[in-house]
């Protein structure tokens, strides 16, 4: 079981200000903007029976309701849980548990979130772990249209 507080979607944490629109969410970042799609969060599970996940939105003092589901594993054992609509600067809590095929006491969990930054010009961006479970994190980028180039990259833990 993993019992996650605080986890930050999009896990970002450069200064921002962000802002709905129909299209997206404008981040009050000069030259930056997060269209509404893609906005994917996964939790894949292998080695598993099922894999439980309930969601909470941490909004201050407001009351909210947890959302929760069970996701069974297909033949192989993996289990996907997926959505869209995590909101942007959004604090979670997590909870995370399930049955394994073997009762072992660990298995391999994987989260995944995927968001779109359409960036004109130079940009800082501050990823934010804070809240997910240890483990190894990777960032990918790509251009769909146009070029894509990196002058300078800094890569660094929490006190960079």
């Amino acid at each position: 079981m993993h019992d996650i507080v605080g986890l930050n979607m999009p896990p970002i944490s450069s200064p921002v200000e962000i802002k709905g629109s129909k299209t997206g969410y404008d981040l009050n970042l000069s030259g930056i903007f997060i269209p509404k799609k893609p906005n994917n969060f996964s939790i894949t599970a292998l080695g598993v029976k099922n894999l439980n996940v309930g969601v909470l939105k941490l909004q201050g003092d407001l009351a909210r309701t947890w959302v929760s589901s069970q996701f069974p594993a297909d033949q192989s054992g993996t289990a996907l849980a997926e959505t869209d609509l995590i909101s942007p600067g959004g604090s979670y809590h997590v909870k995370i548990f399930g049955d394994s095929l073997q009762n072992d006491s660990q298995v391999d969990l994987q989260m995944k979130a995927e968001k779109m930054l359409i960036v004109n010009g130079p940009f800082d961006l501050l990823i934010n772990t804070t809240g997910f479970p240890e483990g190894n994190y990777s960032l990918s980028a790509k251009a769909i249209n146009g070029s894509f180039s990196l002058d300078e990259l800094h890569l660094g833990g929490p006190d960079s």
